[in-house]
């Protein structure tokens, strides 16, 4: 005696019977397309072609990732061969350039590398005395160049405390192992700023006086008057406002007074006449080494000589 479980039991069996058919039949209808397909001359073709181009892609990368491991392809950071660096730096700063600590024990990076330039970058940059890296760029096959912006100094500065450091035109330090027969006490090259007093407003007067050394460097005024050393410590008369308020010392003693810096509303005689009156004085006033001291900030050009301290003389 049958019932309704034995009915779906049919029916299921029924409906696979069905559902294997059809899927025989495609089988066979895929498998015949095939068949006659592979006959056809075009479609042969098309299988020979797409094999060749997977076999080439695969043989592409094969061959690219061997050639970027090609020596000709690297570029030997251990052997950078570094042009001179500017007259004033020292042999530090090249050796600095060919010891760069780069990553992978410092071999170098294939060209194909990304991380090439922009590590080189950074690592440049972050030298004590590069301001900034100007170009970089590749050079087949395993070479880079690039260009830097040197960090100059401007001048050393004594603050009160008594200690003594490079600084460049922006009042960044530079590093004092990196410059070349550093004379602490000054010199036209390098002259020593004085008078600092970097707790109370200090930045803005090194600021504006080492615009004023670069201003006088510009006139060729450090070199031609031997300016060694530049008092700044009554500047804005804090100490005396009937004096001076900058002092240039020479390597002979001989104090130039020069008056007032361009940095505010009380200026007497502008910069380019107190230059004009010293280079006239340089030409045709007496020798350095005979003069005491030298007033700039009047119309007149007043001297004091050191035979007679007592005789003031003055030059138009």
């Amino acid at each position: 005696m049958s019932g309704p479980k034995s009915q779906t039991n049919t029916t299921q069996s029924s409906l696979e019977s069905k559902v294997l058919g059809a899927a025989n039949w495609f089988f066979n209808r895929a498998l015949s397309w095939t068949v006659q397909s592979l006959k056809r001359p075009e479609t042969r073709r098309l299988i020979v072609v797409g094999a060749f181009m997977a076999g080439f892609c695969y043989l592409s990368e094969y061959v690219q990732a061997d050639v970027q491991k090609m020596k000709k392809f690297e570029v030997p950071l251990t052997e950078l061969k570094v042009s001179p660096p500017p007259g004033f730096l020292s042999k530090q700063a090249a050796i600095d350039v060919q010891g760069l600590a780069l990553p992978e024990g410092g071999k170098g990076f294939s060209v194909f590398d990304d991380r090439l330039v922009p590590t080189m970058a950074y690592v440049l940059e972050g030298l004590p005395w590069v301001d900034k890296v100007e170009f970089m760029r590749l050079e087949y096959p395993g070479k880079i160049r690039f260009g830097l912006s040197v960090l100059e100094p401007t001048a050393l500065v004594k603050s009160i405390s008594g200690g003594t450091v490079v600084v460049a035109k922006d009042g960044r330090r530079f590093p004092r192992d990196y410059l070349k027969g550093l004379d602490v006490e000054g010199s036209p090259t390098l002259p020593l700023i004085i008078g600092l007093d970097m707790r109370q407003g200090g930045k803005d007067v090194l600021l504006s006086a080492l615009t004023f050394v670069e201003r006088l460097r510009e006139q060729k005024l450090l070199k031609k008057a031997n300016i060694k050393v530049i008092d700044v410590s009554n500047h804005k008369g804090t100490k005396d406002p009937k004096q001076s308020e900058i002092l240039l010392i020479n390597e002979q003693g001989t104090v130039i007074e020069w008056g007032r810096l361009e940095d505010g509303r009380r200026v007497h005689l502008s910069f380019a006449t107190k230059s004009m009156k010293l280079q006239r004085f340089l030409q045709k006033g007496p020798e350095m080494a005979e003069v005491k001291s030298v007033a700039l900030r009047w119309h007149e050009t007043v001297y004091l000589s050191r035979e007679n301290e007592n005789n003031v003389a003055s030059r138009k």
